[in-house]
């Protein structure tokens, strides 16, 4: 198994057409396609013989190709690094929901510095919706 095909579950934003238009359009371009300029393998996957250049592929494509990489691959360290970008161009949304959560953090748009804190502290609650 590669590296960026650990195990992983897609969520609800990503299995959704319009929820993942929704996510993707957040997230500018240049963000996007830099996973595919640093991953050959993703790449050539979904782009073989591809130049990636500021209009190439399109953002359409791109969408349908990280739909395919997350649902059907499994690619759980595309969905994380996305989710991070997306997060980065909400950073009020994070702010706000981080004071709910009542975690402190020095910057809410990097949510490698409190993303650990988050899921301890909903990890009872994830047990309570088991029932």
């Amino acid at each position: 198994m590669e590296a960026e095909t650990a195990p992983y579950s897609a969520v609800y934003h990503f299995r959704d057409d319009h929820l993942l238009e929704t996510f993707i359009a957040k997230i500018p371009r240049s963000e996007l396609v830099e996973h595919l300029r640093t991953n050959e393998s993703l790449r050539n996957r979904y782009f073989p013989g591809f130049r990636i250049s500021d209009t190439v592929p399109t953002r359409q494509k791109v969408l349908i190709a990280y739909k395919k990489e997350i649902v059907g691959r499994n690619n759980g360290k595309l969905a994380s690094s996305l989710c991070a970008h997306w997060i980065r161009q909400q950073s009020l949304l994070a702010t706000v929901a981080l004071k709910f959560l009542k975690i402190q953090s020095e910057n809410p748009a990097d949510a490698n510095l409190w993303i650990d804190d988050v899921h301890t502290r909903l990890e009872p609650l994830a047990r309570l919706s088991h029932f």
